[in-house]
């Protein structure tokens, strides 16, 4: 039987990903008031938040047994 294997992708390679398929419902349908998304490591690097940030979006995160948070890019690891 074949090996199976799992590749772990790295932070900073999750969060390009998430940015760039972040910029598209952007530019298509413009600026939201809220980003709501999980905890991922991907969404509270310094420059994820950024791109919400300098468009003055705030940051929802769920979190466990929380209904919700907001969190500012400097909680989310930023700057």
């Amino acid at each position: 039987m074949g090996k199976v294997t799992r590749k772990r992708y790295g932070t900073e390679f999750k969060s390009r990903v998430a940015r760039e398929a972040l910029r598209g419902p952007l530019m298509r349908y413009g600026i939201p008031e809220i980003f709501n998304t999980d905890q991922g490591s991907q969404f509270r690097t310094p420059r994820f938040a950024g791109i919400l940030e300098e468009r003055q979006i705030r940051i929802s995160m769920g979190g466990v047994d929380a209904g919700w948070t907001t969190c500012s890019s400097s909680v989310c690891g930023g700057r």
